[in-house]
């Protein structure tokens, strides 16, 4: 694995080196993380004590990233959008139809937007590692979030469903209030009509 993300990395071996490391850290198995330390360290010729240090230190920007981010979904306006990400993170087989459910422009926080793209971008190829290896400075809000998905796993597709129906109301309010104060009739019987619509199709669904 880790000759695999050495190779497929952008950086130089330190920055390589640094993005294994966020990964190992968020591995629950700890036979299966000292094993990938000590084949970090035969494959970049780093010492293995330096990469546990540089590895302790990590845990603890993670800790901390995971806290305020955990923070931040339960207080954040845009929470939806943060559990959404959670969810294709856990479950990448799930991100095509997420992404099939909204529009990429229409999420409000530019960092969750940022990585719906690169999420997008990937296609098919799209996991845990090859997102960090995208991710730059969010890999740490990414790690946390693998470590904390702020849902219960067991019940992902409800959480999905209840996130993407929350975004699509949030964005007929918005578009409602915008058409109130422009005074334009036409766009509020055009909302009106897709509310009706978008009332159905929950009703047909259940």
């Amino acid at each position: 694995m880790t000759a695999f993300l050495l190779n497929t990395s952008k950086g130089d071996k330190i920055d390589a080196a640094r993005e294994i490391l966020t990964i190992i850290s968020g591995t629950g198995d700890m036979i299966v993380a000292d094993e990938l330390l000590r084949e970090l360290a035969e494959k970049t010729r780093i010492t293995e004590s330096v990469l546990r240090s540089e590895l302790k230190q990590i845990k603890k920007n993670v800790r901390s990233h995971v806290l305020e981010g955990l923070g931040l979904m339960k207080a954040a306006e845009h929470r939806e959008e943060y559990l959404l990400l959670s969810a294709m993170i856990a479950f990448p087989e799930k991100a095509e139809y997420v992404l099939s459910r909204i529009d990429t422009e229409d999420l409000k926080d530019e960092t969750i937007r940022s990585l719906f793209k690169k999420i997008k971008s990937l296609r098919n190829t799209f996991t845990l590692e090859s997102l960090l290896n995208e991710a730059g400075e969010d890999s740490a809000l990414i790690t946390g979030l693998s470590l904390k998905p702020g849902f219960d796993l067991e019940h992902v597709d409800r959480n999905i469903e209840d996130c993407l129906q929350t975004l699509l109301r949030k964005r007929f309010e918005e578009k409602r209030r915008q058409a109130e104060e422009s005074g334009d009739i036409s766009i509020l019987n055009a909302l009106l009509k897709e509310k009706r619509e978008l009332l159905k199709g929950q009703t047909n669904g259940r």
